[in-house]
């Protein structure tokens, strides 16, 4: 990119990058929430995973089961400077 559009077509496809992985993130996270914590929406609750098998505790409310997520799946993912190497995926490719 840097070679046809110069630094500043560079820094204009990492930004665009950066907001498009921001944006995937938050639609996992909802997603997330929605299924293992559960949902209130116009007075109705539908019950997710956690509400199911453990009944409604101080746990499996939406923020701290997103807090948790966060922590333990998406937190760690963000430690790898190339996810290929990481997972050994090279052996995959054509």
């Amino acid at each position: 990119m840097e070679d046809s559009f110069g630094k500043i077509g560079r820094v204009m496809l990492q930004v665009s990058v950066l907001v498009s992985n921001i944006g995937v993130l938050i639609v996992y996270m909802i997603i997330i929430g929605d299924v293992l914590a559960g949902k209130n929406e116009y007075g109705i609750h539908h019950a997710g995973m956690l509400d199911g098998w453990f009944g409604e505790t101080w746990w499996n409310k939406r923020t701290f089961v997103l807090l948790i997520t966060t922590l333990s799946v998406f937190a760690p993912l963000t430690r790898f400077k190339r996810i290929g190497y990481t997972l050994n995926l090279e052996q995959f490719v054509l």
